[in-house]
């Protein structure tokens, strides 16, 4: 099964040594369930029935104090956990779409920007060293290489 949260990588199927993850149930209460699937954010209708949400929503006060553990002063085991009755999900729970994808869009297109500005100076530092084998033994291709990078930030500024 996997977690109910949109973006939310968690799967049961996947086991990981370094940390467990635990699925609960959507509440029976229909007012606490309905805040459930509103911090879920999807936007397809689902069965709360069949869904579940993974225990890296929820904070150590969610859970139920397990005194036995408390006492012997023993690290209580994240499988055996269970939530309070009124816990509900407030970590991890990812921001709205349109933010996102208008963050991302805005990222990539700044490395596609940036990708053809570092192949256009490699391939005029490319046409420069072939220019200068051609004309002279002795060309500098280093002095033609500062040129090129001092034209391409200019050009930036403008």
């Amino acid at each position: 099964m996997r977690c109910a949260v949109i973006g939310c990588k968690s799967d049961s199927r996947v086991k990981c040594a370094s940390e467990v993850i635990k699925f609960f149930r959507f509440p029976k209460d229909k007012t606490l369930n309905k805040v459930y699937k509103k911090k879920c954010q999807r936007s397809d209708t689902f069965e709360t029935k069949d869904a579940r949400i993974c225990s890296k929503h929820f904070t150590d006060e969610d859970y139920v104090r397990q005194m036995k553990y408390e006492l012997l002063q023993l690290p209580c085991p994240k499988n055996t956990r269970k939530l309070k009755a009124d816990a509900v999900p407030s970590l991890n729970l990812f921001k709205p779409s349109s933010c996102l994808s208008t963050c991302n869009n805005s990222d990539a297109r700044t490395r596609r920007q940036q990708k053809r500005e570092y192949s256009k100076i490699v391939k005029d530092l490319l046409n420069t060293e072939r220019s200068s084998k051609k004309g002279s033994i002795f060309g500098d291709p280093i002095s033609r290489t500062s040129e090129i990078v001092q034209q391409t930030t200019t050009s930036k500024i403008k």
